[in-house]
């Protein structure tokens, strides 16, 4: 009964839906001929039909169904446009392969940066995760990075394995550290049952192995968590990567260091910091953005800005004034998005780059 009952109202659902998406194509069609102005229109009410509360229900339903449902693709949005219409969306988006981070960071255009690939709809900081946010025409694709025992670098954003792996069932132990375990060890944890039974078997990727999945598609951004510049900077050498990824840290020390080895590398100041830049922790932690900061994110080398949503449009003004862009983390409201891109920031940093994506000014290039 109580199946039958979730199956007719699964079907209200999506008849509601798919009327929803016949009026969004007959919009779509109508404003197609009025331009570019027009696309931007277009995207808010795709935003509004397919990233609204009943969109939000179904995907939600579809990612914990017993059957092993699949999260919606990318496709019932791209019908909102005719393939032309598409066409013309897509070539909007930058090529990495043809240019550099720097370029990229520097293009004059908010960009939309996807937290630990797409943490939103898969495990985060795995390969499935970046591959679902270049799908998402995500502009670059955030990772963290950790050294194991054996000098390897490792995608993992927290200091123990048990929250993203099953290492405490495998091996019996509680917070058992990335830096105890060898790489070799550590590829052999699950790490995708813990978001879902349908990824079971993920494994957590070596550094190298998410960048040969990341880029070109997007530009990397790597989030150091554990290790020195030296094996990072090793690395992106060997895979001539230099010019084409964003290294973050919180550690503004670490930072100070890897321009020092590399002037090269496009940093990005992640604040507050744990550590200034002569390698003293910061007396008192001021969460909020203001003018004091810059004079030791300027000592990093650093020419991006990556803070949270504690920003007003005058401090961004006055990191604008001083040649530096603006990202903030980690934005998964549409309303706060909205508020910060008032504010002029360069860059957002969100868990579901599909469902901010319509939000972003990215046409008009």
């Amino acid at each position: 009964m109580f199946a039958h009952a979730r199956d007719q109202s699964s079907n209200i659902l999506l008849e509601k839906l798919d009327m929803n998406i016949e009026r969004a194509k007959w919009i779509a069609d109508f404003m197609r001929q009025a331009g570019q102005k027009a696309f931007q229109q277009i995207a808010l009410l795709r935003h509004r039909c397919l990233a609204g509360p009943l969109s939000q229900r179904l995907c939600q339903n579809a990612i914990h169904d017993e059957d092993g449902m699949r999260v919606p693709s990318l496709r019932p949005a791209r019908h909102l446009f005719s393939s032309r219409g598409w066409g013309q969306i897509e070539r909007m988006k930058l090529h990495p392969a043809d240019l550099s981070a720097l370029k990229v960071v520097a293009s004059g255009r908010s960009l939309l940066i996807g937290h630990r690939g797409c943490a939103r709809w898969r495990p985060e900081n795995t390969l499935p995760s970046f591959r679902f946010a270049l799908e998402a025409v995500a502009d670059l694709v955030e990772l963290d990075f950790r050294e194991t025992k054996d000098g390897e670098l490792v995608v993992m954003h927290d200091r123990d394995l048990d929250r993203t792996t099953d290492a405490m069932h495998l091996w019996g132990k509680k917070r058992v550290a990335v830096d105890s375990r060898t790489a070799a060890e550590i590829q052999t944890l699950d790490a995708g049952s813990w978001f879902h039974q349908r990824f079971a078997g993920t494994r957590v990727p070596l550094l190298k192995e998410a960048l040969d999945t990341i880029y070109p598609g997007a530009i990397p951004v790597l989030e150091h968590k554990s290790g020195d510049p030296q094996t990072v900077i090793k690395l992106l050498r060997a895979k001539r990567l230099v010019s084409k990824v964003v290294l973050l840290s919180f550690n503004w020390a670490f930072l100070r260091q890897a321009h020092h080895l590399e002037p090269g590398l496009v940093l990005g100041a992640l604040g507050p910091p744990s550590v200034l830049p002569d390698g003293r922790k910061p007396r008192k932690l001021l969460r909020l953005f203001v003018a004091r900061w810059l004079k030791p994110m300027r000592e990093t080398g650093a020419k991006i800005i990556v803070w949270n949503k504690r920003v007003s449009r005058h401090s961004v003004k006055v990191a604008h004034d001083h040649r530096l862009k603006v990202w903030i983390y980690t934005v998964n409201s549409t309303k706060l998005m909205k508020r910060l891109l008032a504010t002029r920031v360069d860059g957002i940093i969100t868990d579901d780059p599909l469902l901010m994506k319509p939000l972003v000014p990215y046409w008009g290039l």
